[in-house]
């Protein structure tokens, strides 16, 4: 299969995820927040008002994250073999980085998941720990793994939907780089609507590359 139809595949499946995800996730709490909580009193006051069908739902929130981990890790893992044949190194950054947020990912929810299986304790500081480390590794990772996208959409200069994906690319890439700053821009929709736009515009991108 080509590597434009594989992005299609992986696109759908990250966009099924979504689907998947947000008919559980809970709506009265920011999952990104809690996600970077570093400490029990944190994550306490951003769950307090939670009942036990919100934390049930939280909680399969991150059960069901690993479809959506699948989809973009490999997506991106695709670009990388893509942009690998026009410059080996380059593409080896692509895949070597889309896997480590894919790992960072799983890190985290394995962490999350632990947290949320008992009250919020003391005993649950360490997995917030990690979790809030795991978290913050995986959004930050993006900021790269976008920005060596672009340069390889710029570099390549295949059409004028190579230079808006090189654009889209770039404007994420600084968003999840500025955003190990200010994390406060992750709980808005931004950084996310970034991403899927660069990725559909990726796959037109792969569409129309000569060859």
């Amino acid at each position: 299969m080509a590597t434009p139809h594989l992005l299609v595949v992986f696109l759908l499946v990250t966009a099924a995820a979504i689907v998947w995800m947000a008919q559980v996730q809970p709506r009265d709490a920011h999952v990104v927040k809690f996600e970077l909580a570093t400490s029990v009193d944190e994550a306490r006051c951003l769950l307090c008002e939670f009942d036990s069908d919100s934390w049930a739902r939280m909680r399969k929130t991150f059960e069901r994250d690993s479809l959506f981990i699948l989809g973009y890790t490999c997506f991106f893992m695709v670009v990388g073999l893509g942009v690998g044949r026009f410059s080996a190194p380059l593409g080896w950054t692509v895949v070597l980085l889309a896997l480590a947020v894919g790992v960072f990912d799983i890190l985290e929810n394995t962490n999350a998941l632990e947290v949320l299986s008992t009250d919020l304790s003391d005993a649950s500081a360490p997995f917030l720990q990690r979790m809030s480390s795991w978290s913050r590794l995986k959004w930050f990772s993006l900021g790269p793994l976008a920005l060596a996208i672009a340069w390889a959409d710029f570099a390549q200069r295949t059409s004028a939907w190579g230079s808006v994906g090189a654009a889209v690319f770039a404007v994420t890439g600084i968003v999840f780089a500025v955003s190990w700053l200010a994390p406060s821009l992750l709980y808005t929709p931004l950084p996310i609507g970034l991403l899927a736009a660069a990725m559909i515009v990726q796959t037109v991108v792969a569409f129309r590359q000569p060859g």
